[in-house]
C-alpha cells in the first residue's frame, strides 16, 4: 500500500489540474486501521524496516511540502499509521459517529524500532509517539485532544461513500472552506493570521517541514510578516504559536547553517534577524509566546524578545539553547535577554551546556510567566495580549541579581 500511495501522490502533484486533496475512506465506518499485522508479524530482522519506515517518511513530508492543500475526512477509526497519515494534512474532519476514535496503540513498537537506527527515523514519529500511550484512544468528544488533532467534526450521514467524497453540507462547511482556506495562504512558514474581535493577531508558525525551523528563507518572510502586522491599524496585539501539534520551533536550520562555506557572510543575516527582534520589541504591539512543544534554539530567542510567555505543562515541551553541542552561541539576542530574565547563572547553565529547562522549573525562573494545559494555551494567551494591549495588565520582570540570589 505505501509503494502505490508513492505512486499515487507522484500522479497527482503531476497533475495540473489538481489544486487540493481529500483523504477519506471507501469502506463505512472506517478510515484506516493501523499498519498491516502480517507485515509486522513477518519482521525477522527490525533493521529491515527502518528503510521501509524511513521511505514512507519521505513521501508524508514530499505531500507535506507540495503546495497542494491536504484535509483529511475521517470516519471510523483512525488508529496508528492511519491516525499518522492525518497528521500530515493542513486540515483535519471527522464525524461525530461511535466508531470514530484516533489514537496510536504501536508506541512502545515505534520506540523500539527507532533504536536499532538513528535518531533522526524516530524524530519524524516524535509527534505522534508523545501524544499518546499505549492505552490511549480518544473519540470525537474528547475535546482538548481534538483542538489539536481534529478541526471540525460533522455527522456521518454527511458522507458519500459510495462516491468516495463529501456530501454537501459537509464539503461546503468544512473541507471546502478547508481548502479555498489554504490554497490562498499568503506564507510559506505561517499560516495565515487570524484577527480576533479584539485586535489580537494570532500568528501560527508552520513551515514546509515536519517541525518549524528557523531559515534564511523564514527570516525574510518573517519581516514581510512583520511589515503587514505593524502597518494594520486594526491589530493591538500578537500572539505567535505554533500550527503544529506538540512542536514550537525546534531552532535553526541545520541545512541552513551546514550550507554555510564562509562565516563571515552569516553576520550580516544575523544582524537583520536580530534588528527584527528590535522592531518587534520596540513597537508598541505587545507580544506573547504561546508555547506547545519545544522551544529551543532560536525558537526560545524568538519568546525572549515577547513581552509574556505561556507555555503547555505537556510532557513535550521544553525550553533549552541547545547550540554549544554544535560548537555555536545563541546568535538572535540569547546572550543578552536571557540573563535579564533567569539571571546569569540560570542563563549561563543554559547556554554552556545546552541544558533544557521542563514548564515548571521554567515558570519558577521566570523564563515563562505561566504554565496552563494545552486546551487552555490560546485563549489564555489570547486574554493576556487582550489585557497588555488595553493597560489592564503590565509585563514585569522579576528582578534578578548577577548571582541569582
Amino acid at each position: 500500500m505505501k509503494d502505490e500511495a508513492r505512486r499515487l501522490w507522484q500522479d497527482i502533484s503531476s497533475n495540473s489540474e489538481i489544486t487540493a486533496v481529500v483523504y477519506s475512506s471507501g469502506k463505512p465506518n472506517t478510515f484506516i486501521a493501523g499498519a498491516d499485522i502480517g507485515d509486522i508479524a513477518a519482521i525477522e530482522d527490525k533493521q529491515t524496516v527502518i528503510p521501509i519506515i524511513q521511505d514512507a517518511t519521505d513521501l508524508f513530508q514530499e505531500m507535506k511540502a507540495s503546495s497542494l492543500p491536504l484535509v483529511a475526512a475521517i470516519d471510523g477509526p483512525a488508529l496508528g499509521g492511519g491516525l499518522e497519515w492525518t497528521l500530515w494534512c493542513d486540515y483535519r474532519i471527522c464525524t461525530d459517529s461511535p466508531s470514530t476514535k484516533l489514537g496510536s496503540r504501536r508506541v512502545s513498537a515505534w520506540r523500539s524500532l527507532a533504536a536499532a537506527g538513528t535518531t533522526s527515523n524516530y524524530s519524524a514519529l516524535r509527534p505522534i509517539s508523545s501524544l499518546f500511550t499505549a492505552s490511549n484512544i480518544l473519540g470525537p468528544q474528547s475535546k482538548s485532544y481534538l483542538s489539536t488533532v481534529s478541526n471540525a467534526t460533522a455527522s456521518p450521514s454527511n458522507f458519500d461513500h459510495q462516491h468516495h467524497t463529501c456530501s454537501h453540507p459537509f464539503s461546503t462547511n468544512a473541507a471546502t472552506a478547508a481548502i479555498e482556506s489554504e490554497s490562498k495562504r499568503q506564507y510559506q512558514y505561517f499560516q495565515n493570521v487570524q484577527i480576533t474581535s479584539s485586535g489580537v493577531a494570532i500568528v501560527k508558525f508552520d513551515g514546509p517541514k515536519s517541525v518549524n525551523t528557523i531559515s534564511f528563507e523564514m527570516k525574510d518572510e518573517a519581516r514581510q510578516l512583520w511589515k503587514d502586522l505593524s502597518s494594520n491599524k486594526e491589530i493591538k496585539a500578537v500572539v505567535y504559536s505554533s500550527g503544529k501539534p506538540n512542536t514550537f520551533i525546534a531552532g535553526a536550520d541545520i541545512g541552513d547553517i551546514a550550507a554555510i562555506e564562509d562565516k563571515q557572510t552569516v553576520i550580516p543575516i544575523i544582524q537583520d534577524a536580530t534588528n527584527l527582534f528590535q522592531e518587534m520589541s520596540k513597537s508598541e504591539l505587545p507580544l506573547v509566546a504561546a508555547i506547545d512543544g519545544p522551544a529551543l534554539g532560536g525558537g526560545l530567542e524568538w519568546t525572549l524578545w515577547c513581552d509574556y510567555r505561556i507555555c503547555t505543562d505537556s510532557p513535550s515541551t521544553k525550553l533549552g539553547l541547545p547550540e554549544v553541542k554544535l560548537g555555536l552561541l545563541p546568535g538572535f539576542g540569547g546572550t543578552v535577554n536571557l540573563p535579564q530574565i533567569v539571571g546569569l547563572q540560570n542563563a549561563l547553565d543554559m547556554m554552556l551546556t545546552g541544558k533544557e529547562v521542563r514548564p515548571k522549573q521554567a515558570k519558577k525562573w521566570g523564563l515563562v510567566d505561566e504554565v496552563v494545559s494545552l486546551p487552555s494555551l490560546e485563549k489564555r494567551a489570547v486574554a493576556v495580549a487582550e489585557s497588555l494591549a488595553n493597560g489592564s495588565m503590565i509585563a514585569t520582570r522579576k528582578k534578578k541579581s548577577w548571582m541569582n540570589y
